[in-house]
C-alpha cells in the first residue's frame, strides 16, 4: 500500500512532515500534519490506496496492450508473402487504414490494382488489393484479440485475482491462449 499516494488523492497537495516509507499505519499515525484540511481517516486512506492500486494496474494493462498492438507480426497474405506491418503510432494506423481502404474500394469497383506497402523492415512489397484487404482483416482480428485479453485481465483486476504488476504479462498470454 502506498500512503503517500493515496494522501495525494485524498488531500492534493497536502502539507505533512514525517516518513511514510514504511506504508504502515503506525507512520501514517505519526505524521505532523500541517495541512489546513482535515486529516483523512485510516479508513479513507487504505481505500484510496487499493483504489490507487487499481488504477495503476489497468494503466500497466493499457501499456502492455499498446506495447503487444505496436510489434507487428508476419502476416501471411498467400502466395508465400508475409508482410509484418508495425502499428506504433497513429501514422503507421493511418497508413494501414488508407491503403486498406483503397483496396477496398478498388475490389468493390472491380478496378485491378497494386499497392505499394512497406513493411516494419522498411522494406517495400507491392501487393494486390486482394493482399492488402487479407492483410487488414488479419491486423484486425490481432487487435481485437489483444483488446479483448485487455478487457479479461482487467476483469481480473477488479475481481481482485490480479494485484500484481509482474503478473499481467502472463494473464495476457493465458487470455490470448484461451
Amino acid at each position: 500500500m502506498d500512503i503517500a499516494l493515496a494522501l495525494g488523492v485524498l488531500v492534493p497537495g497536502a502539507a505533512y512532515r514525517g516518513s511514510l516509507t514504511d506504508n504502515t499505519r503506525e507512520a501514517f499515525d505519526a505524521l505532523d500534519w500541517e495541512d489546513q484540511r482535515a486529516k483523512p481517516d485510516w479508513s479513507a486512506v487504505v481505500a484510496a490506496a487499493a483504489e490507487a492500486a487499481k488504477l495503476a494496474l489497468g494503466e500497466a494493462v493499457n501499456a502492455h496492450r499498446d506495447a503487444l498492438v505496436a510489434v507487428g507480426a508476419p502476416i501471411d497474405i498467400g502466395g508465400g508473402k508475409a508482410i509484418s506491418m508495425d502499428l506504433r503510432n497513429p501514422e503507421d494506423w493511418r497508413n494501414v487504414q488508407a491503403l486498406y481502404s483503397r483496396a477496398e474500394t478498388a475490389a468493390r469497383e472491380g478496378e485491378s490494382i497494386s499497392l505499394r506497402v512497406r513493411d516494419s523492415d522498411n522494406s517495400e512489397h507491392l501487393i494486390s488489393a486482394d493482399e492488402m484487404i487479407a492483410l487488414g482483416k488479419v491486423i484486425y482480428a490481432g487487435i481485437d484479440a489483444i483488446y479483448r485479453a485487455s478487457w479479461a485481465v482487467k476483469a481480473d483486476i477488479d475481481a481482485g485475482t490480479l494485484t500484481d504488476q509482474a503478473d499481467i504479462p502472463a494473464a495476457f498470454q493465458a487470455a490470448l491462449e484461451g
